[in-house]
């Protein structure tokens, strides 16, 4: 990724995780509490502490994505292989699937 996408790229992380604070602060906790090695996807998340806001449609859920991304921007996870979606809503499209450090 060049630099100025990069720039934007964590600009607009950082948008969607300040809108969705709280949300953010469980996800945390979430991590903190996986022991190291676990491989995980976003679904695990959202399974585990619900969308933020509670919204499942539209931009609210940027915060997902903005999370796991500060993750491993920060050495925390690491995008270890991609694995077909569970949510019916995803039609069984591919998505990443991540490893705690």
């Amino acid at each position: 990724m060049n630099k100025i996408a990069e720039e934007l790229a964590n600009k607009g992380m950082q948008l969607a995780l300040d809108a969705k604070r709280e949300w953010s602060e469980m996800a945390s906790e979430w991590l903190r509490e996986l022991p190291k090695g676990t491989r995980f996807t976003s679904e695990d998340l959202t399974y585990s502490i619900g969308y933020p806001a509670g919204e499942q449609i539209g931009n609210a859920n940027n915060a997902v994505g903005a999370k796991i991304r500060s993750w491993a921007n920060a050495g925390l996870t690491y995008r270890s292989s991609f694995t077909q979606s569970n949510n019916t809503r995803s039609h069984g499209r591919m998505i990443a699937e991540w490893t705690k450090l």
